[in-house]
């Protein structure tokens, strides 16, 4: 999952070949076996930047419903072996789509998330923001994901800037899973990446360990609540603050005279 979709370009990139009635969608055969490249610009862990491309022979309205028709997106939004439940499109800058991938058997009932539009040239470009989300389109809870809580034995922190406490030997597939569900929409680090990184100034190796051994911070209007973890209260709340975000960095002066 990215910041900004792999596919926002996809009309663009279409072709003007006639494909008939055929309809769209990643589980068709004729987008299955179009070549598709990935191109992870610089150092990841630094830019955590991903530029994807695919070329799809279709008429290039076609293409544009794909990503903006609710019709169209039902079809195909989701990996092989996902169906598209919610597709509730608003494609104006400014607005947000709210979608669905449903996996049961998989133990995936439901992965919501939100395309949040920054550039709508119809049908020429769309670019999106794209964070995962619950069913209102606002957060996502890590009890709701069970591959992001797997093999946690303690959450804490807040949902803005997350600290999991890993059981033995299971950091790194919770490093993978939470990098893969979120993508640009978080930075998440292991403890010894966001130490050697600055995050908390010099830390002694005796305090090291209150650091959780992968750290989840938060970005755009993402949040990752941790219920089980936490109080319900904290899922009630109408807003959270605790991340890197200038709105969440810029502290008001308010002068009184």
């Amino acid at each position: 999952m990215l910041g900004k979709s792999l596919g926002s370009s996809l009309s663009e990139r279409a072709s003007a070949a006639d494909s008939g009635n055929t309809p769209i969608g990643f589980n068709h055969i004729t987008l299955a076996t179009q070549q598709e490249r990935l191109l992870f610009v610089g150092d990841q862990q630094q830019s955590f930047d991903v530029i994807g491309t695919r070329d799809i022979p279709a008429p290039i309205d076609e293409a544009w419903k794909s990503w903006t028709d609710s019709d169209y997106v039902l079809q195909w939004w989701g990996p092989n072996g996902f169906t598209c439940t919610v597709a509730d499109m608003h494609v104006r800058v400014g607005e947000r789509s709210l979608v669905c991938m449903s996996a049961p058997d998989w133990g995936f009932p439901a992965l919501y998330s939100t395309w949040a539009y920054t550039l709508v040239d119809a049908p020429r470009r769309l670019e999106f923001v794209h964070n995962m989300s619950d069913g209102e389109g606002s957060t996502l809870d890590m009890a709701d994901i069970p591959h992001l809580s797997a093999g946690v034995v303690a959450a804490t922190g807040d949902p803005r800037v997350r600290y999991l406490y890993a059981a033995d030997g299971a950091r790194d597939d919770l490093v993978a899973a939470w990098r893969e569900t979120l993508g640009a929409a978080a930075w998440v680090l292991t403890r010894e990446e966001a130490i050697d990184g600055g995050w908390y100034g010099p830390v002694p190796p005796a305090h090291a360990g209150r650091i959780g051994d992968v750290v989840v911070i938060c970005l755009g209007r993402v949040v990752a609540l941790a219920t089980g973890w936490e109080p319900p209260s904290v899922a009630k709340m109408v807003a959270y603050h605790g991340s890197v975000t200038a709105a969440e960095m810029t502290v008001p002066l308010l002068v009184v005279r």
